[in-house]
């Protein structure tokens, strides 16, 4: 993976909410190798990450004149230990965002806990500028109110189409200002609605314009 990213020009780096983190370590090193990156999603980076370094980088299509297409893997402890060999000591940015990328692994799956592994690597990534205070603050802060009142209005005025394959929910900007959520809310609640039961296409409305449309491609 590294040595992609050392014979590229250009990288784009393809993430998701689980690979941000470790896409962000990733992009240090590439610009740490005087390349030329970009971060992009193909879904909504959730807004708990941005005390992430290239957060604000992140865009939402591929930059076509990149040589390299990167898809991030999931795998905190194989970037750990390919960054670790190659740079020996990380900095502040890179230790950060790798401490970060643990933690996500530790929400999906706490036996991470009886890991000494991966515990090692953690306390090592403290003792070389971590900001583990930071990254607990965000990566497990409890959702935002805003949140649950758009649940609330969402689940209670959806109406269903086809032999309940098809969602369809119908905001007006003053129901949505009055919950206090942003679209990329609106986005994860839609995407909740596709995890239904027989649930196979979710369209959101805003005004009667679509702003939204999602399908369960399995």
């Amino acid at each position: 993976m590294l040595k992609q990213i050392q014979q590229a020009n250009f990288i784009a780096l393809n993430t998701t909410n689980d690979t941000v983190p470790l896409a962000n370590a990733l992009y240090s090193y590439a610009l740490m190798q005087h390349k030329k990156v970009t971060l992009y999603s193909q879904e909504a980076i959730q807004k708990r990450f941005d005390f992430l370094p290239w957060y604000h980088k992140i865009r939402a299509t591929k930059a076509s004149s990149a040589d390299l297409n990167l898809v991030v893997p999931f795998d905190t402890l194989r970037v750990y230990e390919l960054l670790l060999d190659e740079l020996e000591h990380f900095n502040e940015k890179v230790a950060t965002s790798l401490y970060a990328s643990f933690l996500v692994e530790l929400q999906k799956n706490e036996q991470l806990l009886c890991d000494g592994t991966k515990l090692a690597a953690m306390q090592q990534l403290i003792q070389q500028g971590a900001d583990a205070k930071t990254c607990i603050e965000n990566i497990q802060k409890r959702e935002p109110l805003a949140l649950f009142r758009l649940r609330s209005l969402v689940f209670k005025n959806f109406v269903l189409h086809n032999n309940a394959t098809e969602v369809c929910v119908y905001l007006t900007q003053e129901l949505l200002s009055a919950s206090g959520a942003m679209l990329h809310d609106v986005e994860q609640v839609a995407r909740e609605l596709l995890q239904l039961v027989h649930v196979q296409k979710v369209i959101v409305k805003l005004e009667e314009e679509i702003i939204f449309k999602l399908e369960d491609m399995l």
